[in-house]
């Protein structure tokens, strides 16, 4: 990949990612108020209602498998599709909540969001496929296995004024022997590996689209698996998700369902999530994959 358009690298300082101290967001621990049943949001009233977004989809999906979803009973469990995301989401969010609640004694935890520079111009695959080289660089060898005790990763998908926008979120916890102080050097560690793995690969990845911060185990599993196909729309101006692309080719929006169809091209095959160290042992048998 050419370099000849890299943006400059910031150098790596611990505001370069935005790190916010020791002050986790939420509660340090998994309890009640973890609900699952939020994830079934009703869309707003200038939206289109679910039923009206399936009966788009049973007959413009670009997935076979979506536009069969609900025929004889059989769900397609697609992350892609307007009957199922939901569920899927609130099936994610249970079995990382398990996968935590099962694990050893859990000490700190932290939620690094990883991400590549995007353009305009720029397929969606070829961005995925960048975060996918930086993720793997990261983990090669078992490096974020042996230096934090585990992880969850999810992935998420936006279309911005700046072109597609694929980011990763990562829970990394902590055995409750590590102190704090310790899990914010190795979230730095884990960063500017990333970044020297960016520069190693002549993959663009500015270090100020980086972010790693302490999060209470609640809060973290809450806000990495918030979206889905019938989520509400971003407050972020320009900012186009999966479920307002899903809303706007419903309406007959053209330049919309093409991107739907790019999503449905360069997402089949790929994880959207993953466990891994000593959450993965606790890992369901059926993992959640987009369907392909």
């Amino acid at each position: 990949m050419s370099t000849a358009t890299r943006p400059r690298r910031v150098p790596f300082t611990r505001e370069s990612v935005r790190y916010l101290g020791t002050k986790a967001r939420g509660r340090s621990s998994l309890d009640s108020s973890l609900d699952v049943s939020e994830l079934q949001r009703a869309p707003l009233r200038e939206w289109l209602s679910v039923g009206e977004l399936r009966r788009y989809q049973d007959v413009h999906a670009p997935s076979r498998g979506v536009r069969m979803c609900g025929v004889r009973g059989r769900m397609c469990r697609s992350a892609r599709c307007a009957r199922c995301s939901h569920r899927r989401a609130a099936d994610v969010r249970a079995r990382l909540a398990e996968a935590l609640r099962a694990a050893p004694e859990i000490g700190p935890a932290l939620v690094w969001t990883a991400t590549v520079s995007h353009t305009p111009d720029r397929a969606l695959g070829d961005v995925w496929a960048a975060l996918d080289a930086l993720l793997g660089a990261v983990a090669h060898r078992q490096w974020l296995t042996r230096n934090v005790g585990g992880y969850a990763r999810l992935l998420e998908i936006e279309h911005t004024p700046e072109g597609w926008h694929v980011h990763a979120h990562t829970i990394l916890v902590f055995g409750n022997d590590v102190p704090r102080s310790e899990a914010a050097r190795t979230g730095e560690r884990i960063v500017a590996r990333y970044l020297d793995a960016a520069d190693r690969l002549g993959i663009a990845a500015d270090a100020s689209g980086q972010d790693v911060r302490p999060f209470g185990l609640s809060a973290a599993v809450g806000y990495v698996t918030k979206s889905h196909m019938t989520t509400a729309p971003t407050s972020t101006p320009g900012t186009l998700t999966p479920s307002m692309l899903l809303q706007r080719a419903a309406r007959g929006d053209a330049t919309a369902d093409a991107m739907l169809a790019e999503i449905d091209r360069a997402s089949r095959g790929r994880k959207l999530f993953a466990l891994g160290g000593m959450l993965r042992g606790a890992r369901h048998e059926r993992r959640p994959r987009f369907q392909k």
